[in-house]
């Protein structure tokens, strides 16, 4: 079953306040091997006060502001066989761009984990928003085409982030680095 928009808001919030709280386990100090106070015995009788009965309020269904989304365009070229359309390696196109965009993501994450550590997730599937014919480089045979394709990615940030606009650059440069190179299969 896939998950509703808002549900894959209050999943994001609840992992993400999972990763504060257990750095905060982390970076907490030990409990100390005894108690420091040990209450004296007595021989007096104790009342035990009468159980306070809280109500909880009802939970409302989780809104869609609880993250912020930054959507990334980045356009690349590709060549396609004489024998395939665009249309025919969109899927591929997707599929690559699903692998690669969460594990650029991460790097960008590792390297910024010394100013704090923030949830940062891609939100899958990917897209693709445009594909236009381009004159091909010289080298390619003549029955191949070639087009620049425009795919487009989310990425969601905790409510708390800082600054999701820069995030979001350094994480564009460094796909279009990514894609440059090759990474992109």
């Amino acid at each position: 079953e896939i998950p509703t928009e808002a549900e894959q808001s209050y999943l994001f919030l609840v992992c993400s306040l999972t990763s504060v709280t257990i750095d905060r386990v982390i970076q907490s100090s030990a409990p100390s091997a005894s108690p420091t106070f040990s209450p004296a015995p007595t021989n007096s009788p104790t009342i035990t006060p009468a159980p306070t009965i809280v109500t909880p309020e009802p939970s409302q269904a989780p809104s869609s502001d609880l993250t912020t989304e930054e959507e990334i365009l980045v356009s690349y070229g590709i060549g396609v066989r004489a024998n395939a359309t665009s249309d025919q390696c969109q899927d591929e196109l997707v599929s690559a761009m699903n692998s690669l965009a969460p594990q650029v993501l991460a790097e960008v994450r590792r390297r910024q984990l010394r100013y704090a550590r923030r949830l940062r997730v891609v939100q899958l599937d990917t897209s693709i928003v445009d594909i236009q014919g381009i004159d091909c480089p010289l080298g390619v045979n003549e029955s191949d085409s070639c087009e620049e394709v425009t795919a487009s990615i989310i990425i969601l940030f905790q409510p708390d982030e800082e600054d999701p606009t820069e995030v979001a650059m350094t994480f564009k440069e460094d796909l279009e680095g990514a894609i440059s190179t090759g990474e992109l299969q």
